[in-house]
């Protein structure tokens, strides 16, 4: 798999080297066979290693290693290193075969609009001159699936980092991070047909995302006592007191209660059922 992303990103024109990129570089000629592979450091600093044969007095050969020079190849084009690599090698060594090959185990930066924090997003070659908003605005957009006031950098240890509105369009990421865009829900609990999360839509009230759930169940569902738990102080409030739902509230239509109205209401029916039990047993008996 490695190898695979190697050989992509060696013919990836746009592709920056960045730190913990593995750099290969296999030298010939009279008086040389080197090949040695090399890691980019967190600085962006390569060094520049090739490795020599040399014999003991004895006649066995052994190999020695020779740092030649320290290269700054973060933040440079694939191209870039490799004409800086060549060139060097030469300056040091003369006219020699040079080959280059870029090598590279890491993702660049995800985009991860909308789904949960370890979910997969999707992934974007790395820029070093790229703010998130420039990333942003290369994927699928957040006009359904997140908004701009909610963005997150997970770094590759794990940290959470918020970022403000402001900051979307100055803000340049470091290869490996992942830029968060949490979508905002509305959920509705209790007597409903279709209980769970919406999406949120600025603007609505309660009861348009009860009607999303279906609505009340009829006999069952008490629309008249529902209420909204707000997401940001837990506040309950009754429905009747919220004109806009707030992003990820939680509306909750509770059960109806068996009450004298109820049963002053299902009166009627009650008798009419038993006049009719009566009447057939009545007939039955005669």
């Amino acid at each position: 798999m490695i190898a695979f992303l190697g050989l992509f990103f060696l013919f990836s024109s746009e592709f920056y080297i960045a730190p913990g990129d593995n750099i290969r570089i296999i030298i010939r000629g009279p008086d040389i066979n080197s090949d040695v592979t090399a890691q980019v450091s967190n600085e962006g600093e390569y060094p520049l290693i090739i490795k020599k044969t040399e014999i003991t007095p004895d006649g066995t050969p052994y190999f020695i290693s020779e740092v030649l020079t320290v290269l700054k190849a973060g933040g440079l084009k694939v191209e870039e290193v490799k004409k800086m690599i060549e060139d060097t090698v030469r300056t040091y060594l003369g006219n020699v075969k040079v080959n280059t090959f870029i090598i590279s185990p890491r993702y660049t930066v995800t985009i991860n609009i909308g789904g949960e924090e370890n979910t997969p997003g999707e992934v974007k070659d790395y820029n070093p001159v790229f703010t998130i908003w420039d990333y942003i605005s290369r994927t699928q957009g957040i006009n359904v699936y997140g908004v701009i006031e909610d963005v997150y950098i997970i770094k590759r240890n794990g940290e959470k980092i918020y970022i403000p509105p402001e900051s979307v369009f100055t803000y340049i990421p470091e290869w490996g991070d992942v830029i968060y865009i949490p979508k905002k829900h509305v959920f509705v609990e209790g007597a409903v047909p279709v209980p769970g999360a919406y999406p949120y839509v600025e603007g609505e009230g309660p009861l348009y995302y009860i009607g999303l759930a279906g609505g009340e169940i009829p006999h069952r569902g008490n629309l008249g006592s529902a209420y909204v738990i707000r997401a940001r102080t837990g506040e309950k409030i009754s429905i009747r007191k919220v004109t806009k739902i707030e992003p990820n509230d939680k509306i909750v239509v509770p059960e109806r209660l068996f009450t004298l109205k109820d049963m002053i209401q299902m009166l009627p029916s009650l008798v009419s059922m038993g006049v009719m039990i009566y009447t057939v047993f009545f007939v039955q008996s005669q």
